[in-house]
C-alpha cells in the first residue's frame, strides 16, 4: 500500500538527521571527540527520508519554484527581494543556498546511499536513489545548463570539478534512470526499502516514477533533438503514472509546514499575478478557489507592481501548512502524452489527453470526482474539439495545472508558451537561466560564467 502522509516521528527523524550530519566535522581531534549522537554509519533508511525532505522543501518548494513563479507571472513580487526578483534581477549569492543544499546535502546523501546499495546488495535503495539523483541532475540542468557532474562530490581530492555539458548530463539522467528500473525490478534485495516518505518503500510506484521522469526529459530536448522525442516519450508513458495516486509528491503536515507557508508567514512579499488570475477568470477554472486565497473573488497584481491593497494572496493548495511539493503528477505526464500525440498527427487521441490531464489536475487540487469536474462550466469552456486543438492550447491547461512547480519554466522557453509580456519597470526580457552562484564564480576556477540571465541554455533553441 503506498504512504505519503509523514508521520512527526519521521520528520523528526529526518531533521535530526539534517543537524547529526554537520555536528562532528567541527571537531579537530576525531579519534577523541565523537559525538554519541551522531552515527559513524548512518543507515539508508536514514538517508533518504533526509534526501526527500530536502528536494521538497528547498528545491521544489522553495529557492527553484519561487523566482520561476515570480518570472511566469503567477505571482507577483511586491516588496523587498521579491520585487527585485520579480524585475528580474537574480544575482549569484542569490543561488548559493540553492546549490549548495543539491550538491553538499542531496547529491552527497544520494552518492552515499548509491554507495551502500551496491554494498549490500540491496539494489531497491539503489533504485530509489538513482531515480532522485536524476530528477535532481534534471531540475538543475534545466536552470543552470552545464553543471558539475562526473567529477561532482569529490571533497578533497578535487575542489576543482569540471562542468559537464548538459548534453551529456541529458544522457547520465535516462541512463539513471534505466539503471533504476533494472533495480527496483529486482527479487533479490538484502534489506527492504525503509524510510521512504515518498512512496511508503513500494518499488513498483518508484517504477512509475522513472518512467514518467524519462518522458518528461525525453520531450524536453525537442528543439535540440527533432520529432524522435515524440515516439520515445510515448514509449515511456505506458508504463508511466496511471492516476493521481501515483503522482510523485512530498506531504508536508500540521507541525512541519510546507515551505511556501513559512515564506509567506515569515516574509509574504508575495501576492498572486494577474496575468494568472485573469486567465483562470476568462475559462471560469475552479481551480482559482483553492490557487488564490479569495477564490472565486481573487484579484491579482499586474506583474511588476508594488500593488498590494486588494490582491490576493495565495491560496491553500501552495500556501497551506499541509502543501504538497510536486515533483512530476499524472496531469503532467497526460499533457506530455497529448503534445506526443498531437506532433505524431493523432489530434484525436491528442484531445483525449489533453482533456484527461485537465480533469487529473481538476480532481488533485480540488478533490473533486471525475464526474463533478465534468459538469462544470470550465469543461465546456476547454472542450474546443479534436481540430481546434494545438500545442498553446495544451501548454496553457499544462502551465495551469503546473502551478507553484518549476516545470512551466522549462515549458516556456521550449515552447514559448503562455506568451507573457515582460513586468512593468523590468529593464530586460524574462530570464532564460539562472545565474551561476557566487561560491562557485569564487571557488571552483572551472566555473562557466559569469553569465547573464538572458543567455539559452543548450536545449532552449
Amino acid at each position: 500500500m503506498k504512504v505519503k502522509n509523514i508521520s512527526k516521528l519521521q520528520i523528526a527523524i529526518v531533521l535530526i538527521f539534517a543537524v547529526f550530519l554537520t555536528s562532528c566535522d567541527k571537531w579537530i581531534d576525531t579519534d577523541i571527540n565523537i559525538s554519541p549522537n551522531s552515527p559513524s554509519d548512518v543507515p539508508m533508511k536514514l538517508l533518504l527520508p533526509n534526501i526527500e525532505a530536502n528536494m521538497a522543501y528547498s528545491v521544489e518548494g522553495n529557492d527553484l519554484v519561487r523566482p520561476t513563479n515570480l518570472w511566469l507571472q503567477y505571482y507577483n513580487g511586491y516588496a523587498r527581494q521579491s520585487f527585485t526578483q520579480g524585475h528580474y534581477i537574480y544575482n549569484p549569492s542569490d543561488v548559493n543556498n540553492l546549490w549548495g543544499t543539491i550538491y553538499s546535502d542531496i547529491i552527497a546523501d544520494i552518492t552515499k546511499v548509491i554507495q551502500k546499495a551496491q554494498e549490500t546488495g540491496s539494489p531497491h535503495y539503489e533504485g530509489v536513489a538513482k531515480v532522485c539523483l536524476a530528477w535532481t541532475l534534471g531540475t538543475s540542468t534545466d536552470v543552470w545548463g552545464n553543471i558539475p557532474y562526473t567529477e561532482a562530490i569529490q571533497g578533497d581530492e578535487n575542489l576543482n570539478p569540471h562542468y559537464d555539458s548538459q548534453e551529456s548530463v541529458y544522457q547520465a539522467i535516462q541512463n539513471l534512470l534505466s539503471e533504476a528500473i533494472v533495480a527496483l525490478q529486482s527479487t533479490e534485495n538484502a534489506i527492504d526499502l525503509e524510510g521512504d516518505l515518498v512512496y511508503g518503500n513500494d518499488p513498483t510506484l518508484w517504477i512509475k516514477a522513472a518512467y514518467a521522469l524519462k518522458a518528461r526529459y525525453a520531450i524536453t530536448l525537442s528543439n535540440v533533438v527533432g520529432s524522435s522525442v515524440y515516439a520515445e516519450a510515448l514509449g515511456y508513458l505506458g508504463k508511466g503514472f496511471t492516476s493521481n495516486s501515483d503522482n510523485f509528491e512530498f506531504k508536508f503536515d500540521e507541525t512541519h509546514y510546507s515551505p511556501l507557508y513559512s515564506f509567506m508567514d515569515e516574509r509574504g512579499d508575495i501576492t498572486m499575478a494577474s496575468t494568472f488570475i485573469d486567465m483562470m477568470n476568462d475559462d471560469q477554472d475552479q481551480r482559482i478557489k483553492v490557487y488564490a486565497e479569495d477564490g472565486l473573488d481573487a484579484v491579482g497584481a499586474p506583474p511588476g507592481t508594488d500593488i498590494v491593497d486588494g490582491i490576493s494572496a495565495p491560496g491553500p493548495y501552495a500556501a497551506a501548512k499541509t502543501a504538497s511539493s510536486y515533483f512530476m503528477t499524472y496531469a503532467e505526464q497526460k499533457f506530455i502524452e497529448a503534445e506526443a500525440l498531437l506532433k505524431t498527427d493523432k489530434s484525436g487521441d491528442a484531445y483525449q489527453a489533453y482533456l484527461d490531464g485537465a480533469v487529473a489536475s481538476n480532481m488533485m487540487a480540488l478533490d473533486a470526482t471525475e464526474d463533478e469536474v465534468k459538469g462544470w462550466d470550465w469543461y465546456t469552456n476547454i472542450s474546443v474539439g479534436a481540430s481546434s486543438l494545438d500545442l498553446e492550447l495544451i501548454m496553457r491547461q499544462k502551465y495551469i495545472a503546473g502551478y507553484n512547480t518549476a516545470q512551466p519554466y522549462v515549458d516556456y522557453r521550449r515552447t514559448g508558451y503562455p506568451v507573457l509580456e515582460r513586468a512593468d519597470g523590468a529593464s530586460t526580457d524574462i530570464p532564460r537561466r539562472f545565474p551561476y552562484p557566487q561560491s562557485e564564480l569564487t571557488y571552483n576556477s572551472n566555473t562557466e560564467g559569469p553569465v547573464k540571465l538572458t543567455d539559452r541554455i543548450w536545449w532552449d533553441k
